[in-house]
């Protein structure tokens, strides 16, 4: 499991509920960039770069919510990056 998923799990134990409940792959990118945004031109990079099968990330620009709106007293557990690391991952 990556930081992302780690993140995901923490908001369902917070909240009760699933935080991207998509159908399908292409639901579920939508349902995040619903809550967080679309990502910026140089996230979007880094994901082609480090995509093995994927090479055409075109979405249109959305402002997310937020997800302090969905549980406004818990700590910021998600972030939109490919490159964030933390050495136990």
């Amino acid at each position: 499991m990556d930081l992302w998923g780690v993140g995901c799990v923490m908001f369902e134990i917070i909240s009760l509920f699933p935080l991207f409940p998509g159908t399908n792959e292409l639901d579920q990118i939508e349902k995040i960039h619903a809550i967080l945004g679309t990502p910026s031109k140089e996230t979007l990079s880094e994901f082609k770069i480090q995509s093995s099968h994927i090479k055409s990330f075109e979405f249109p620009h959305r402002n997310g919510t937020g997800i302090h709106r969905l549980i406004p007293h818990a700590p910021k557990v998600i972030v939109y990056s490919p490159t964030f690391c933390h050495v136990f991952f």
